[in-house]
C-alpha cells in the first residue's frame, strides 16, 4: 500500500508540474523563451514572442516578426470537450521570411483574419484576406485534422501582384476572380465546381520576351473565362480565351486526377497571321481557324483541321513529330501567305513531315495544270525565244524537299507539251530570305540554264544561252550542208561536226 501511495503521489506531482508548466503564468513564462528560440530557427529576421498565455479555458499567442509583422491567435478552450473557439489575425509584411517555415518561396505582404471553431473531430476555419490586393473569403472544414471541404471566393485579385507573390516574373496584369467549392476528402472522388475569370488582362510583353525568348512589340489585351465541374476522379472544364492576337475555345476538357491524362477539344482562331511575327519571325498574310482534339500525358497527341491556302489542312502532332497533309491548295495562295511575288499558278497536294525538336523534315508536293505568271524569268525567256511561255500548261509538277532548320533543299521536275524544267538541290534560306537555284530549261528542243540567286522576293536571274546558240548554229550548218554538199559527203561531215557541236 505504501508503494502504491508513493506511485500515486509521483503521478500527481508530475501531473501537477505539467499543469503548472502549461496552464499557469509562471509555467507559461518558462516556456515562452524556449518556444521563441525554436521559432527563431524556422523564421528569418528578429522574432519576439510577445504573449504566450495558455489556460484551461483560454489562450493568447502573439508573435512579432521584424517589429512590423504580427501573428495573433486568441480564443476560448474547453480541454474536457476538446473544443476551440478562436480568432486569428495575421499581418505579414514580407512572406519570404517564412520560406523555411512553410516550405514555399513567396514574396510580398499578406493580411488575413478569421475564426477557428470546432473540436478534434471537426474543425471549421473561416477567414478573409487581401491576397493580391483582392477581396477574398475562404472556408475550410477539417475532419480529424484532414481537409474535407474548401470554399474560396476571390474578387479583383491583381494578377501581377500574384505573380510577384509567387516569386515569378509578372508576365501579365489584370483582375482575377475565382469561385470554388470543392470536397477533397477523397482525391479519387472529388465533388464540386469552380469558376475562373480574368478581366482587363494585359500581357506584359517585355517580361514575356525575357521569360520565353519571344519578340512581342506591344502589350496584348486579353480576357479568360473557365467553368469546371469536379466529379469522381475527373475535372471537366470549358475555356474561352479572347485576345488581340489569338482566340482559343475548348468546349470540353477532361483532366483525370488518377492518370494525369488531359483530353480536350479545341479551336484556335487567329484573325491576322501577321500578329504571330513575335513567334515566327516572318511576315505573314491571312488568317487561321484550326480545330480538333488533343490528348496529353507526358507527351502531346493532337489532330487538327483547317481551311487554308484555298484547300484543306489535316495536321497531326505525336510528341515531337508533326505531319501535315495539304489537299487541293493553290500556289498563288502560298505566295499571298508568305508575301512573295506571284510567279506560278497551280493546284495540288503537299505532304510535310517535321521533327519539332531537331527541326528537320521533308516536304513533297504534287501539283497539276500549272502555268507561269509574268515575272522576271518569263520576260527574259519571251525576249530570248520570241515565244509566250505563259501559254504553256504544266500537267505534272513534282517537288521533293528536305528541311533542315530554315534551309530547304529541293528537287523540281515539271513538264508541259513543249517544255520541261528541272532543278537539282535548289536552296532556299527562310531566315535570310535567300535563294540559290539552277534551272535546266528545255523549250522546243532548245536548252537554257537559268541561275536564280539572291533575295527571294526579287532574285537576280541570269540565263546561260551557249547551248541555245550552239543549237541554232548547228541548225544553220545542217541546212547549208543539205543545200551545198552532195548527199554522200553529208554524213561524214556531220560526224565531224558532232565532235564540236552536238545536234
Amino acid at each position: 500500500m505504501r508503494y502504491l501511495m508513493i506511485a500515486v503521489a509521483v503521478i500527481l506531482l508530475i501531473l501537477g508540474g505539467i499543469y503548472i508548466l502549461l496552464f499557469t503564468g509562471p509555467g507559461n513564462r518558462l516556456i515562452q523563451p524556449i518556444a521563441e528560440k525554436r521559432l527563431a530557427k524556422l523564421i528569418d529576421g528578429q522574432i519576439k514572442l510577445n504573449q504566450f498565455i495558455l489556460r484551461t479555458n483560454r489562450f493568447i499567442f502573439e508573435l512579432n516578426l521584424d517589429q512590423n509583422s504580427t501573428i495573433l491567435l486568441k480564443g476560448k478552450l474547453n480541454l474536457f470537450k476538446q473544443e476551440i473557439d478562436a480568432n486569428f489575425n495575421i499581418s505579414i509584411k514580407e512572406l519570404s521570411k517564412l520560406e523555411q517555415l512553410i516550405g514555399l518561396s513567396l514574396r510580398g505582404p499578406l493580411d488575413t483574419k478569421g475564426t477557428i471553431k470546432g473540436n478534434l473531430s471537426r474543425l471549421a476555419i473561416k477567414g478573409k484576406t487581401d491576397l493580391g490586393e483582392s477581396k477574398t473569403e475562404y472556408e475550410a472544414v477539417l475532419l480529424d485534422f484532414k481537409p474535407k471541404d474548401i470554399v474560396l471566393l476571390i474578387n479583383d485579385a491583381q494578377i501581377d501582384k500574384l505573380f510577384y507573390m509567387a516569386d515569378q516574373p509578372s508576365i501579365a496584369n489584370g483582375l482575377l476572380d475565382i469561385n470554388l467549392k470543392l470536397n477533397i476528402s477523397d482525391l479519387s472522388n472529388l465533388k464540386g465546381k469552380g469558376q475562373l475569370k480574368v478581366r482587363h488582362g494585359i500581357v506584359n510583353y517585355s517580361q514575356v520576351n525575357q521569360a520565353f525568348d519571344l519578340k512581342l512589340t506591344k502589350p496584348v489585351a486579353f480576357t479568360l473565362e473557365s467553368r469546371a465541374l469536379f466529379e469522381h476522379n475527373m475535372a471537366t472544364a470549358n475555356i474561352k480565351l479572347d485576345s488581340d492576337i489569338i482566340n482559343f475555345i475548348s468546349k470540353k476538357g477532361i483532366y483525370n486526377t488518377s492518370s494525369s491524362d488531359i483530353i480536350a477539344d479545341y479551336q484556335i482562331i487567329i484573325p491576322d497571321l501577321e500578329d504571330l511575327y513575335f513567334v515566327t519571325s516572318r511576315h505573314l498574310n491571312g488568317s487561321l481557324n484550326l480545330y480538333g482534339n488533343a490528348k496529353f500525358n507526358k507527351t502531346l497527341l493532337l489532330d487538327g483541321k483547317a481551311k487554308i491556302l484555298g484547300g484543306d489542312l489535316d495536321i497531326k502532332i505525336d510528341d515531337n513529330l508533326l505531319s501535315a497533309d495539304l489537299k487541293e491548295i493553290e500556289t498563288i495562295s502560298i505566295s499571298e501567305l508568305l508575301i512573295y511575288p506571284k510567279i506560278f499558278s497551280s493546284r495540288g497536294n503537299v505532304k510535310i513531315k517535321y521533327d519539332l525538336n531537331t527541326k528537320q523534315g521533308s516536304l513533297n508536293a504534287n501539283l497539276i495544270n500549272g502555268r507561269f505568271l509574268p515575272n522576271q524569268l518569263t520576260i527574259l525567256l519571251d525576249q530570248l525565244l520570241k515565244w509566250d511561255v505563259h501559254k504553256d500548261i504544266y500537267k505534272d509538277i513534282v517537288i521533293q524537299s528536305n528541311i533542315n532548320g530554315p534551309i530547304i533543299i529541293s528537287d523540281l521536275d515539271m513538264s508541259s507539251r513543249r517544255s520541261r524544267i528541272k532543278a537539282n538541290k535548289a536552296k532556299i534560306d527562310l531566315d535570310q530570305e535567300q535563294v540559290d537555284s539552277v534551272l535546266e530549261i528545255s523549250i522546243k528542243g532548245i536548252d537554257i540554264i537559268a541561275k536564280i540567286r539572291g533575295d527571294l522576293k526579287k532574285p537576280e536571274i541570269k540565263l546561260e544561252t551557249s547551248a541555245m546558240m550552239k543549237g541554232k548554229l548547228r541548225q544553220k550548218l545542217d541546212k547549208t550542208l543539205e543545200k551545198n554538199i552532195p548527199q554522200k559527203y553529208q554524213e561524214p561531215i556531220q560526224d565531224i561536226l558532232d565532235l564540236f557541236i552536238k545536234r
